[in-house]
């Protein structure tokens, strides 16, 4: 736009700035401030200006406030979809990794996902956990550390057998919590 078409552009804006008030009352944009949608309908006024076509049967008027509606409605729905994209990344502070027995934020950009995993995995892992009886717990906490079946058997005071299914219970509540 030239410098000429400018200046007359601005007292032709201003005609339409109770249209613009109205809307700053009728609708909220979360951290707009009122350069921010003066801005934002002067953009909207000119596209209305280049796509206005009087033989439609619309006065300007008319169209301008439409198009600056449409304009309004499409800003509220990409601030909705930017809340509903971090709400999805949401973790809770409850359920930040611990390492090293105290609580940890990972700020590193590369961090963040294998957090969020380790995180995940966590929880997971713990509500698999609560699911195990008490022997199961003490039968899987044998397994991991790598003892025979026989000897967790020995360690336990318990049959072979009794080993063998109560790991086959873990595992299938593990697929369970899981998959």
């Amino acid at each position: 736009m030239q410098q000429g078409q400018f200046d007359s552009f601005l007292p032709f804006f201003e005609q339409y700035k109770p249209i613009v008030l109205k809307m700053m009352r009728t609708y909220y944009l979360k951290g707009f401030e009122d350069a921010d949608w003066f801005q934002e309908a002067m953009l909207s006024f000119y596209q209305t200006i280049l796509r206005y076509d009087p033989e439609k049967g619309h006065t300007f008027g008319n169209f301008f406030k439409l198009s600056f509606k449409h304009h309004i409605f499409s800003l509220i729905r990409k601030d909705a979809a930017q809340k509903r994209k971090i709400d999805k990344e949401y973790v809770s502070l409850d359920a930040i990794y611990e390492k090293n027995g105290q609580q940890e934020l990972m700020m590193n950009d590369q961090q963040d996902d294998i957090t969020y995993k380790q995180v995940t995995i966590h929880e997971d892992f713990t509500e698999y956990f609560q699911q195990l009886s008490p022997y199961e717990k003490k039968v899987f906490n044998q397994n991991l550390y790598q003892q025979s079946i026989s000897d967790i058997a020995e360690t336990l005071s318990c049959e072979e057998n009794q080993v063998k299914n109560g790991l086959e219970r873990c595992r299938k509540k593990l697929r369970n919590s899981f998959y």
